[in-house]
Protein backbone atom coordinates (compact mmCIF):
# COMPACT_ATOMS: atom_id res chain seq x y z
CA UNK A 1 0.00 0.00 0.00
CA UNK A 2 1.38 3.41 -0.91
CA UNK A 3 1.57 5.85 2.01
CA UNK A 4 3.21 9.16 2.87
CA UNK A 5 5.84 9.06 5.64
CA UNK A 6 7.25 12.03 7.54
CA UNK A 7 5.09 14.48 5.71
CA UNK A 8 5.32 14.03 1.96
CA UNK A 9 7.90 11.24 1.56
CA UNK A 10 6.33 8.46 -0.55
CA UNK A 11 6.70 5.01 1.00
CA UNK A 12 5.17 1.54 0.91
CA UNK A 13 3.53 -0.19 3.86
CA UNK A 14 3.72 -3.97 3.83
CA UNK A 15 1.39 -6.06 5.93
CA UNK A 16 2.10 -9.80 5.84
CA UNK A 17 -0.86 -12.15 5.45
CA UNK A 18 -2.39 -13.56 8.64
CA UNK A 19 -1.24 -17.10 7.78
CA UNK A 20 2.42 -16.17 7.16
CA UNK A 21 3.48 -18.15 10.26
CA UNK A 22 0.78 -20.84 9.97
CA UNK A 23 1.77 -24.43 10.65
CA UNK A 24 1.85 -27.03 7.89
CA UNK A 25 -1.32 -28.53 9.39
CA UNK A 26 -3.16 -25.22 8.90
CA UNK A 27 -1.60 -24.30 5.55
CA UNK A 28 -0.06 -27.20 3.56
CA UNK A 29 1.63 -24.69 1.22
CA UNK A 30 4.04 -23.96 4.08
CA UNK A 31 5.67 -27.40 3.68
CA UNK A 32 8.53 -25.85 1.70
CA UNK A 33 9.47 -23.96 4.89
CA UNK A 34 9.89 -27.24 6.76
CA UNK A 35 13.04 -28.58 5.05
CA UNK A 36 13.89 -31.11 7.75
CA UNK A 37 10.43 -32.63 7.64
CA UNK A 38 8.24 -33.19 10.67
CA UNK A 39 8.23 -32.01 13.34
CA UNK A 40 7.90 -28.54 11.81
CA UNK A 41 7.69 -25.20 13.59
CA UNK A 42 4.45 -24.68 15.50
CA UNK A 43 1.82 -22.24 14.32
CA UNK A 44 2.83 -18.63 15.01
CA UNK A 45 6.57 -19.27 14.56
CA UNK A 46 8.98 -19.58 11.65
CA UNK A 47 12.12 -21.73 11.62
CA UNK A 48 15.13 -19.65 10.51
CA UNK A 49 17.75 -22.23 11.49
CA UNK A 50 19.01 -22.63 7.92
CA UNK A 51 19.63 -18.87 7.75
CA UNK A 52 21.44 -18.87 11.11
CA UNK A 53 24.14 -21.52 10.54
CA UNK A 54 21.86 -24.30 11.85
CA UNK A 55 21.39 -22.60 15.22
CA UNK A 56 17.97 -23.50 16.65
CA UNK A 57 16.22 -20.16 16.04
CA UNK A 58 12.48 -19.52 15.66
CA UNK A 59 10.94 -16.11 15.01
CA UNK A 60 7.42 -14.78 15.55
CA UNK A 61 5.54 -11.52 15.37
CA UNK A 62 6.31 -9.17 18.26
CA UNK A 63 4.13 -9.53 21.34
CA UNK A 64 3.39 -6.39 23.30
CA UNK A 65 1.75 -6.52 26.71
CA UNK A 66 0.78 -3.18 28.21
Amino acid sequence: KEVKANGDVPAYRFTPPKDVFASVDENPAQMCFCPGGPPCAKSGTFNVSLCQYDSPVLISFPHFYL
